[in-house]
């Protein structure tokens, strides 16, 4: 085994094979099949039998079917629109998948039959947020009030409650909306974002007492990193105001979620750093070797760390990333070059999907989704989802395991 490692780690640094031929000796040698499964059998290993989702669009898989109609969502799956904000799978997805569950429904599929409601339900709504937003969509507080209703109904027991994990997703909808409507950075920092910040709180407060005991509340993603921002510089770089938004946010989140955390005796919060998960994972597919290169180099880096003593360990190169196995979807190969890029851009003033007058199509889509983090201006791919769960894997597994 150690002479196996050696060879592999000596041809990562040297190049002396393709990374095509890195990834099949990796094969051979067992180490992914040690990590790797095939797509989920949906066997549950650890006790958790629903999952529920408050949110916006990036955690709601079908609540808003009508919106997309033709449009191009949905190219990598199901292979037409259904309601997600991207091409295919997004993060509530890749959550259920790794707790052997099925995607929970969407709330506007509540009336269904029992069966279906068996693995939770998903109350997110694309354009959301804890207040008012520019979208006339149900706000967290009242999807929390659908959640409660359905438990007074029976819908849901106590049981379901204590073996269950809810994803809260706040994206930034209330500061888009807040600027929008003409309010200023320095209110915006000074006052609003602490505003916001304290109503998420309470949010995921009144989720505790409904009976919940784990609750994973994602952290804003660098907002100076998304395709709306991002296009100003021709996709080039990130904007560093903007980004300080994301910064102060999610500081301000960390300590309410602490003090949630010292107050519950029963439920266990944890946070899902987007930032440092979109930043990452930017930063990397940007490298001269691509995405493949650096995910090689952490397959043989975290082997040596499991094989020899840490002394003996070849730091290959420092990651932040922890692990680059993916449970039941192919593992994302993103475009080396231009990770701002979305792969769906409107064409002038058009966004993705949109049509003239005439019924024209007035927008673009990239050959290869698959090779792109971004779909849209402001959300991943199935492939960019991919690789975000990747990242937030070892927190949400902690969090499964609270007892």
């Amino acid at each position: 085994m150690k002479v196996q490692l050696f060879f592999l780690s000596a041809t990562l640094i040297y190049g002396t094979f393709s990374e095509f031929d890195i990834y099949h000796i990796l094969q051979e040698n067992l180490v992914l099949k040690v990590h790797y499964r095939k797509k989920s059998s949906r066997k549950n290993n650890y006790g958790i039998e629903k999952l529920f989702v408050i949110g916006d669009s990036y955690a709601d898989t079908g609540n808003l079917p009508k919106m997309w109609k033709d449009k191009p969502y949905g190219l990598t799956f199901p292979g037409k629109p259904d309601g997600r904000f991207s091409d295919g799978h997004i993060l509530t997805d890749f959550i259920a998948d790794f707790l052997g569950l099925k995607s929970p429904v969407p709330y506007r599929m509540r009336n269904a039959q029992k069966k279906d409601l068996q693995y939770g339900i998903n109350f997110a709504f694309g354009g959301a947020g804890v207040g008012k937003t520019l979208s006339s969509v149900p706000n967290f507080s009242t999807q929390v009030d659908f959640f409660e209703e359905l438990i007074k109904k029976a819908v849901y027991s106590k049981c379901d409650l204590e073996h269950s994990l809810t994803l809260v997703t706040l994206s930034g909808n209330d500061y888009s909306a807040f600027l929008a409507r003409g309010g200023t950075i320095l209110d915006l920092i000074i006052t609003f974002i602490p505003g916001v910040v304290q109503k998420l709180a309470a949010i995921l407060k009144r989720i505790s007492d409904l009976g919940v005991k784990r609750i994973a509340v994602g952290s804003l993603p660098p907002l100076g990193c998304v395709p709306v921002i991002t296009i100003s510089s021709g996709f080039k770089q990130c904007n560093y105001t903007a980004n300080m938004a994301s910064i102060l946010h999610n500081s301000i989140l960390a300590d309410s979620v602490a003090q949630l955390n010292n107050e519950s005796l029963s439920t266990q919060f944890e946070i899902l750093d987007l930032d440092a998960a979109f930043t990452t994972i930017i930063q990397h597919v940007q490298d001269r070797k691509g995405a493949l290169s650096y995910f090689l180099d952490l397959v043989v880096s975290s082997v040596f760390q499991m094989a020899f003593s840490c002394c003996c360990a070849l730091p290959i190169r420092e990651v932040v990333i922890t692990n680059f196995f993916f449970l039941g979807f192919d593992a994302p190969k993103l475009h080396a070059e231009a990770p701002l890029t979305p792969c769906c851009q409107g064409i002038a003033n058009y966004s993705c999907g949109d049509v003239d007058s005439n019924g024209k199509q007035m927008y673009t889509v990239c050959r290869k989704p698959k090779h792109a983090f971004f779909w849209d201006n402001a959300h991943p791919t199935q492939a960019g989802w991919h690789a975000v769960f990747s990242v937030l894997k070892p927190t949400i597994k902690d969090l499964c395991e609270f007892s």
